[in-house]
């Protein structure tokens, strides 16, 4: 008994059902997918918080500055060099190292690599680092601005000091208002590691748009 064949009408309701069930499917696999993102970027935040942790205890509880006066990784000349590079060992000259390597995509590969990157980020523009650091908090080393050096010691309410957080702006590692925050995880929502190390997101309409939730706490 030969075979039965298929009409074109019954290939065409089949290739219907199939496009229907990838429709239902591709949103939550897309929705998987960025939890997935977010839960790496919180697991990430909770490493820089046990560097942090690990910093303060070897200098008396403070933080570093935001331009911390350091040495260049590569040529081991002095300068003003971003907070991250004292949490980890990026080239022969780092003098600090507590296994964190803060970067982007377009530094990952650069000297001893970077171990330290947020999968939702996926521009090629970011000059520093996927992370930024709260800029009323850490300060700068500069007398003149309001920007003052804090140490653990001076936290008030450490649930509320945000410390960390994803960086939205290709030219900085620090920020000074909220505007600046990427919110691209789930549910328009950004990641942040707080003053007493724990990590948790929050919506673009909680973080807003000025300094208010960058000044609490201290």
């Amino acid at each position: 008994m030969p075979a039965k064949k298929f009409t074109l009408i019954e290939l065409l309701i089949v290739i219907s059902i199939i496009a229907i069930l990838a429709g239902m499917l591709l949103p939550a696999l897309k929705k998987a997918r960025e939890q997935g993102y977010s839960i790496l970027c919180k697991s990430n935040l909770k490493q820089v918080g046990t560097a942090f942790l690990n910093y303060s205890t070897d200098f008396n509880e403070n933080t570093m500055y935001r331009n911390a006066p350091y040495v260049e990784f590569w040529s081991g000349d002095y300068a003003d060099r971003p907070w991250y590079e004292l949490l980890g060992l990026l080239g022969k000259y780092s003098q600090l190292d507590y296994g964190v390597k803060i970067g982007t995509l377009r530094n990952k590969g650069n000297y001893y690599g970077r171990n330290i990157l947020c999968p939702a980020q996926k521009s090629m523009d970011y000059s520093y680092s996927d992370y930024m650091a709260n800029q009323w908090f850490l300060g700068t080393i500069s007398t003149s601005d309001a920007y003052k050096n804090h140490s653990f010691k001076m936290m008030q309410a450490p649930t509320q000091i945000v410390l960390v957080t994803d960086n939205g702006k290709e030219d900085t590692h620090s920020v000074t208002y909220a505007s600046n925050i990427r919110s691209n995880h789930v549910g328009n929502t950004a990641n942040f590691l707080f003053g007493d190390m724990h990590v948790s997101h929050m919506s673009r309409e909680k973080i807003g748009l000025d300094a208010t939730i960058l000044i609490q706490g201290f």
